[in-house]
């Protein structure tokens, strides 16, 4: 237990999240019992079990002290949205208010203005502030943060932000409500369930395939990330068994200790970079592209762009290290891609991927990956899929169909 203000710091202003904040609807002597609680943990550092019981499974417990019925979605992992989604089923919530960051703010604003070209925006109205929206004088208090966002005098700056302070002092009853906006009660749960059946056609000749994931914790490039400020992925604990029909056998073909693919873009004046890292255990393409699975560790950076506010691009360039029992070698790899959400809660993904393994038997491959997912249900999702990839020798084509339940 810590004071608020030291949490306020480290995620709005050090980390740029948002903070909700809930106002808890209940008596108001158990709500004093749940402080008592609270101040019998002051001061006591939390050994911290990610897979049993941590910070978000206290807080739980402690909320059943209110209702118990809160305990009805207390699961083997627990997270801080589970803990938020559990809070409002049992209707304990009364209000909401959110504490945005700059780069959420940033966000709300820059895609509610029709101004896309920021000097002409400032130009436009750095002469006559009065004719500012609401919204029009937070976004430029914001970019006059940054001084290098904005092609004005220091003279110029100091003038306007005087003068917006008082005036957005004076519109303190005009709201952004950003309860709506990103709303971490509507993304799915962190933990999935897929089973994925794939129909390659390779060297003339078709087989099916099929394979069994059950990710600990996480969501993938494919699910519903439209609550999430930026398109992203992230898996922990990321287990993958590939199942062979023919010769009735079950193996590992992938264990994903940790990955995560985050493609924020830049809204002005936050410049922001992607970045991506991989460690585990994964199937790699040969020469005659069959799969072998290999250690891999890897990583990149790259740039996502807004076309629109469904629709982002990006691209990531990498290195990375491969091995198996009898040897590692280095590789060097390229990523270009396309995420669109789509009416009638449909998405579709595209990624073209380079490798170069020049020292490694399968040398230079190539990849292009298309995804179109649509998610008939919050924790439901069922993806079409398909890949095309080619080595310098052989060429393969696989599509799939793939059902993935979170919970």
């Amino acid at each position: 237990m810590r004071p608020f203000s030291k949490d306020v710091e480290q995620y709005q202003q050090k980390e740029q999240r948002s903070l909700w904040q809930l106002k808890l609807n209940t008596e108001q002597e158990n709500l004093r019992l749940f402080q008592l609680h609270l101040w019998e943990l002051k001061g006591i550092e939390l050994t911290y079990y990610f897979q049993s019981y941590n910070c978000a499974t206290i807080t739980l417990e402690l909320l059943a002290l209110l209702d118990s019925d809160i305990l009805k979605y207390r699961d083997k992992i627990i997270t801080p949205v589970d803990v938020v989604k559990a809070t409002t089923m049992v209707e304990l919530v009364e209000k909401i208010d959110v504490i945005a960051s700059d780069l959420w703010l940033g966000n709300v604003i820059y895609n509610e203005l029709n101004h896309i070209n920021i000097a002409e925006f400032l130009s436009e109205y750095s002469s006559n502030v009065e004719q500012l929206s609401h919204f029009d004088k937070i976004y430029i208090n914001l970019l006059l943060q940054n001084q290098n966002a904005v092609n004005l005098s220091s003279d110029e700056i100091s003038r306007l932000q005087d003068k917006l302070k008082l005036d957005i002092q004076s519109e303190d009853d005009k709201v952004i409500d950003l309860t709506n906006y990103k709303n971490p009660t509507l993304t799915p749960q962190d933990s999935a369930f897929s089973l994925a059946m794939f129909n390659s056609r390779f060297d003339n000749s078709d087989f099916n395939s099929a394979k069994l994931r059950f990710l600990t914790a996480g969501h993938f490039l494919s699910s519903d990330n439209r609550q999430y400020l930026s398109e992203s992925e992230l898996l922990m604990g990321n287990v993958v068994f590939d199942i062979d029909s023919i010769n009735n056998n079950i193996e590992l073909d992938e264990l994903t200790v940790y990955k995560v693919k985050s493609l924020p873009v830049s809204v002005a004046p936050f410049f922001n970079l992607s970045s991506e890292v991989y460690f585990g255990y994964k199937p790699k393409y040969t020469s005659e592209l069959k799969e072998k699975s290999v250690l891999e560790l890897s990583g990149g950076v790259g740039k996502a762009y807004q076309f629109h506010r469904d629709v982002h691009g990006y691209f990531l360039f990498g290195v990375g290290l491969i091995a198996n029992i009898t040897r590692a070698e280095f590789f060097s790899k390229a990523h270009v891609g396309l995420n669109i959400n789509m009416l009638f809660d449909t998405k579709f993904n595209i990624e073209y991927s380079y490798e170069n393994r020049a020292l490694w038997e399968s040398g230079k491959l190539a990849s292009l990956d298309i995804n179109l997912s649509w998610f008939p249900h919050q924790d439901w999702s069922i993806t079409l899929s398909s890949r095309t990839s080619r080595s310098e020798i052989v060429d393969l084509s696989r599509i799939g169909f793939i059902v993935t339940k979170h919970f």
